[in-house]
Formats: structure tokens, sequence, C-alpha cells
């Protein structure tokens, strides 16, 4: 398992501009999901944060509490991001409420990124997070 996380987050260093390496990587808080049916979901508690091929996700709680946070690995590659969560973190109430990706990876095409905007497209949903 660790020479897996050590080959994306070698991944992670290649195919991607400097530019938008440099875009991705800060805290986002999600405002809102389009899903593929066109419902609107207005959100403001769920978190990504991007830094050197590491990424983490908190999904704060209804009470207003942070369940334990998703840990896993990305590459950027071109207009492709690439998200795999450590296995161990790919299960348990915050992950199947806020991810529940399918064996824990997730592929989006960003669609735009700036200093204050990201949003990321799947076939299942439109992703818009702002700055956090």
């Amino acid at each position: 398992m660790e020479g897996m996380v050590s080959f994306f987050l070698l991944l992670a260093c290649f195919g991607c501009n400097d530019d938008d390496a440099a875009k991705l990587t800060q805290k986002w808080q999600m405002q809102q999901v389009v899903n593929a049916d066109g419902s609107v979901q207005q959100m403001d508690s769920v978190f990504y944060n991007f830094m050197k091929g590491t990424f983490t996700s908190n999904c704060l709680m209804s009470d207003g509490t942070s369940d334990n946070s998703i840990v896993g690995t990305y590459q950027l590659v071109g207009d492709s991001i690439f998200i795999t969560i450590i296995p161990e973190r790919a299960q348990g109430i915050t992950y199947s409420r806020c991810f529940a990706w399918k064996d824990g990876v997730c592929h989006y095409y960003v669609s735009r990124l700036t200093n204050n905007k990201l949003v990321l497209v799947s076939k299942e949903k439109t992703c818009e997070f702002r700055k956090y």
C-alpha cells in the first residue's frame, strides 16, 4: 500500500500545469451540487483540501461537529483530477454520506479553476466550490 501512495504522489508532480497546481493547492468549500438529473443541492458543510498530492476532506455533521477527516491522494493531469481515498478511510458515516465513491476513487474533469472558484464535473454531478 505504501508503494502505491508513493506512486500516486510521484505522478501528481507530472502532467499538471504549475499555475493550475498552485491554484488548486488550498482549501475549498463546496457550495452546490448539480446532479445528472438536473436537481440542485445547496451545500456548505463539505470541504476539500488539496496540497502536494495529498487530499483531505471534512464533512460537518448536522449537529455542527466534524467527523474524522477523509484522507487520500490526488493526481492533477491536464484538465482531470483523480482522487483516491486511503482504503481504511473509505468507510463509515462521513464517507457514505459525503462521498460514497466506488472503490474510494473518483475522477473529475476540472471545468473551472481560478484563485477563488473550482468547478469539478463527473458523470454523476457537478460540484461548485469557493476558496475557503
